[in-house]
């Protein structure tokens, strides 16, 4: 295992370009990574034969952050409070959500390059 002095995406590339032949990367067939979108956009430059694998963790979390905003935005904007008590309701319902889209999602959830 190695650590990189950084997570910049510099440090990241020079590391790759200047370690392994072409040859060497394009063996490469699955990187991980989470939803940072720097990495994406030069993970297909470096290894352009892998596809990319996002931990299921980011994408929960990722889905679980869109839906509580979209929520509390809705919350701000309600009026009435017997409306307001039916988004607190929502909020259960949703948490409950995100538990079992965890359990489901517990493997590797892979998006194929285009």
């Amino acid at each position: 295992m190695l650590l990189l002095e950084n997570r910049l995406s510099k440090t990241i590339k020079e590391y790759f370009l200047n370690n392994y032949f072409l040859a060497q990367r394009q063996k490469v067939q699955v990187v991980t990574m989470d939803l940072n979108v720097q990495y994406q956009q030069f993970v297909h430059y470096l290894f352009p034969n892998a596809i990319i694998v996002f931990a299921c963790f980011h994408l929960v979390q990722l889905a679980s952050r869109a839906l509580d905003q979209a929520r509390i935005k809705a919350f701000k904007e309600i009026s009435d409070p017997s409306h307001k008590s039916y988004l607190q309701s929502f909020k259960e319902t949703l948490e409950a959500v995100s538990r079992v889209l965890e359990s489901v999602f517990r493997g590797q959830i892979q998006f194929w390059p285009e």
